[in-house]
């Protein structure tokens, strides 16, 4: 029933990456060839064990908030001319309304914004950042930019997805609200403006009304969010022309029940017991029901009969068509509990060919509709069906699908379990992300079915909760290739898996990434610098990929999610003179002062010896093959006070920059210096690395030139960057408004 979910096919994922300097890195992973010699990767201590006993006068600062995508990398030189320079800094691809709508969006979205917009082709960065900055109401601002946070892009640019369902979807939010009696949306404003909305609600504990507020994380992953599981959200001919959060309530068949009409009464979202609660179908409507026992009585009138024809995905043709099992009933409860502003997820049992819901408050209970006119269930982990809560399975695992095709196993409230760890590695021991293990086990049906999958993050770990007394098998698919090769394979992992049981298992991938290859590099003499290097790690975003369906038949389509972790990451810290620095680009092994993978805060200084070439500091993700890394970085540069030589000067052809003042409410003058006349190129970037303009292009005399500029641009640090030939300058200002 659920076996088109599987698919051995890989995620594309992009080949190449062409930096603007010219490197081009491959992240394909590469095939081991039986004389392959490992290559040297060393962790680095920064010049440890040297004493500081200089005086340092300190040259220039530069403070800033990176956001590096998997396979990229920031650099900077520093040194010449008592400055440091921005020398390469990813495109962030984002247009000026998109950059707008980061601004005015919820502080607490915005990392997870950025990378979904990132992801979007221009034009559609335009049409939903619009949305953001000028939502029908305020108030539905961070809805809005939530979803176009956490809806896929693959979504979001598909042919039958309509942009205008994220605005419908926050209207109904608001509208369904004002007419629910057992719940209230809520807005508070935020320290700094970082505002966000959740949901009040009433239960019944031991005879007693209590209202409770849900945790914002649930309202908007389990409520807000218009996708339900497997399924493409629509709004066109094929749904009707209405989203589900209107048509379930607000339309019903002749002879069918209006939602709407029936959970007007409901006072209460449920009493809370222990207890499992069995609701015969067929029971009466009437005013003193919760509107959990309201929504699974609708259901079950709604859809009276198992499943024949076409097994539609989309809620609203389910409702319509009045037939179903499982499955159907699954959507069309998770649709209306989430109309009726409850937070509802989807659970399945893939191996035993089973799914249900489950719905949140202060922890999730199951709640599930029998096919056929049958019962509705309410906090009932039997009908997982599973031996220890006296049913006729052993179930192998417990699957849980945020709405934005994240996956959790949660199989301890249905049955005993085992834990599984896995970690994936290259064949030089470098840590896997993104990873796919997907977990097999026996079919309910015989054969092998999938039971349960998960995604590495950045150090290559998955953990997975298990049934017992189970058998389970893997086959992993990852960015560097799948293990098996054959895309049918499987390997047993687990033999009758045991109550209680740990399992470890480290798989070693037949290939390696691409990644720079290094050993480190000795100087001596006197320290004409010193570089002190602040890394304040805020946040990896993970990516995994699920498959949606668009409609009855579909195969679907995969589509990528972003998961934020805040306070981890890690990234790789390299300090090089441009000798390495050169090699380093062109991808062959380099040397390097300091090589060091951070994976915590972390404070270094650096003393760089007066070589006459200038040194560079780059804060590599290149390890990552998924996931992004978000950072404060701070650079300080500092001159050895006893030396005379005030700066490196390198030859006198090159052209010098500065600007000043270097804060300013936009009117500045450039101060350009050429030995002699050559062809320049003046460019101006924001902070992100984004290209705002093109100042100057062409050929200049020789000697000193002035150049006026007045910017109408937002308060923020921006850069100009001076190419002549292969060498570059940049100079940074702020505007302040």
């Amino acid at each position: 029933m659920i076996s088109w979910l599987i698919s051995f096919q890989l995620l594309s994922i992009p080949g190449k990456t062409v930096f603007t300097d010219g490197r081009i890195p491959d992240v394909r992973g590469i095939e081991l060839a039986t004389t392959y010699e490992e290559p040297l990767q060393l962790e680095l201590s920064p010049q440890e064990g040297l004493k500081d006993t200089y005086e340092w006068v300190l040259c220039d600062t530069l403070n800033l908030a990176l956001h590096l995508p998997q396979q990229e990398r920031a650099a900077f030189s520093v040194g010449r001319g008592d400055q440091i320079n921005m020398t390469y800094m990813p495109d962030s691809g984002l247009v000026t309304l998109a950059v707008e709508a980061l601004d005015v969006a919820p502080q607490w979205v915005r990392d997870e914004l950025f990378d979904n917009f990132q992801r979007l082709d221009s034009t559609y960065q335009e049409i939903y950042a619009q949305m953001i900055i000028d939502p029908p109401e305020e108030r539905f601002r961070d809805e809005i930019a939530f979803t176009v946070a956490h809806v896929s892009p693959e979504i979001l640019q598909d042919s039958t997805f309509d942009p205008q369902l994220l605005l419908v979807n926050a209207e109904f939010l608001y509208r369904n609200d004002d007419s629910l009696d057992f719940v209230d949306i809520v807005d508070y404003d935020g320290p700094g403006g970082d505002y966000y909305s959740t949901v009040c609600y009433r239960v019944q504990v031991e005879g007693d009304t209590v209202e409770r507020e849900l945790e914002p994380y649930y309202y908007y992953f389990y409520i807000v969010h218009p996708q339900l599981s497997d399924e493409s959200p629509r709004m066109d001919e094929y749904v009707y022309n209405k989203f589900w959060r209107e048509y379930l309530l607000y339309e019903a068949d002749s002879g069918y029940p209006l939602l709407m009409e029936k959970i007007r009464s409901a006072r209460l979202l449920w009493v809370v017991t222990d207890t499992p609660q069995v609701l015969p179908g067929g029971r009466e409507f009437d005013s003193t029901q919760t509107a959990l026992d309201i929504i699974g009585n609708w259901a079950s009138r709604t859809v009276p009969e198992p499943a024949s024809g076409n097994r539609p995905i989309q809620p609203n043709v389910i409702a319509h068509e009045h037939n179903g099992n499982c499955g159907e009933l699954q959507d069309l409860l998770a649709a209306a509990c989430r109309a009726c502003l409850i937070p509802t997820t989807s659970v399945f049992t893939l191996a035993e060919d089973h799914v249900w819901n489950e719905f949140y408050d202060e922890g999730w209970h199951e709640y599930q509709v029998d096919l056929g006119f049958g019962a509705t269930h309410i906090n009932d982990p039997r009908t997982a069906y599973d031996h220890d809560h006296g049913g006729g399975k052993e179930v192998s695992s417990v699957m849980e699908w945020r709405s934005d095709g994240l996956v959790r196993t949660v199989t301890g409230h249905y049955s005993s379990t085992c834990s599984l760890f896995v970690k994936v590695e290259d064949l030089r021991g470098l840590p896997v992300d993104g990873a796919r293990i997907l977990l097999y086990s026996e079919g309910w049906y015989g054969g092998y079915d999938v039971s349960c999958w998960g995604f590495t993050d950045e150090l290559g770990r998955a953990y997975f909760e298990l049934g017992n007394l189970r058998n389970f098998y893997f086959h992993i698919n990852s960015p560097l290739g799948d293990y098996p090769s054959d895309p049918s394979g499987i390997i047993q992992i687990i033999s009758y898996s045991q109550t209680g049981g740990h399992y470890y298992k480290t798989v070693a991938l037949p290939y390696f990434a691409a990644f720079p290859v290094y050993e480190p590099q000795e100087e001596s003499g006197f320290p004409l610098y010193k570089v002190k290097i602040d890394v304040d790690l805020r946040y990896e975003i993970l990516h995994g990929y699920a498959r949606a369906r668009r409609n009855t038949g579909d195969e679907g389509f995969y589509h990528t999610y972003c998961e934020k972790v805040d306070d981890v990451g890690s990234v790789y810290l390299f300090v090089m003179d441009s000798t390495n620095y050169s090699l380093y680009n062109g991808g062959l092994p380099f040397r390097a002062l300091v090589a060091s993978k951070i994976t915590d805060d972390t404070v270094i200084d650096v003393r760089l010896r007066p070589s006459g070439s200038r040194y560079f500091v780059v804060i590599s993700n290149e390890e990552n093959l998924t996931t992004s890394v978000g950072l404060n970085l701070g650079l300080s540069l500092y001159r050895n006070k006893l030396t005379e030589v005030a700066e490196v000067r390198g030859d006198s052809r090159i052209p010098e920059l500065s600007i000043s003042p270097l804060f300013s409410r936009g009117k500045a003058t450039i101060r350009l210096s050429c030995g002699e006349g050559s062809r320049l190129s003046l460019d101006l970037y924001d902070v992100s690395g984004r290209k705002l303009s093109t100042i100057l292009d062409g050929q200049m005399d020789g000697g000193d030139h002035r150049i006026p500029i007045d910017l109408n641009l937002p308060s923020g640090l921006y850069f100009l960057r001076l190419k002549a030939g292969p060498e570059e300058r940049v100079a940074k200002f702020v505007i302040v408004r």
